[in-house]
C-alpha cells in the first residue's frame, strides 16, 4: 500500500489546475460531459477562498496530486450542527487500488472530529 499526504487545497494555481482537471475527467468518465474548463477553474476557485467548504488533495511521496475530494459542510435544522458532506471525490486512475480513497475518508473523519461544530 501506498503512502499518501493528506492536506488541505490551497489556492495556488498548481492546486487549482489539477483539481479542475480531476472534476472534468470525473464528468468525462461518470457522465461523458465535457466540462469547460475555465468554468470549473472559477468554480475551485470560488470554494478554495471560502471558508465554510474545503478541497483536500492527496499528494504521493514525489508529491504529484494523486486525488481529491470536496468537503461541503451542511446544516442541520434537525440538530442545530452541521455535517460533512463529501463529493467531487477523484482519484487519479493510476492510484485507484492503493488505498487512496480510505486514506481521504480517514482524514475527513478526523477532520469532522477536530471540529465541534460538526456532527457525527
Amino acid at each position: 500500500m501506498n503512502t499518501f499526504n493528506i492536506r488541505l487545497a490551497n489556492q495556488s494555481d498548481e492546486d487549482v489546475e489539477n483539481i479542475a482537471r480531476f472534476q472534468m475527467a470525473c464528468a468525462m468518465e461518470t457522465e461523458k460531459k465535457e466540462l469547460l474548463g475555465e468554468t470549473v477553474r472559477k468554480g475551485v476557485k470560488h470554494i478554495v477562498s471560502k471558508s465554510n467548504d474545503y478541497y483536500i488533495v492527496a499528494e504521493d511521496e514525489n508529491e504529484v496530486m494523486a486525488g481529491c475530494c470536496l468537503l461541503h459542510l451542511q446544516f442541520s435544522d434537525w440538530n442545530n450542527s452541521y455535517y460533512l458532506v463529501l463529493e467531487s471525490v477523484y482519484v487519479e486512475a493510476s492510484y485507484r487500488g492503493k488505498g487512496l480513497l480510505k486514506t481521504l475518508l480517514t482524514f475527513a473523519e478526523d477532520f469532522a472530529k477536530e471540529h465541534n461544530n460538526i456532527s457525527e
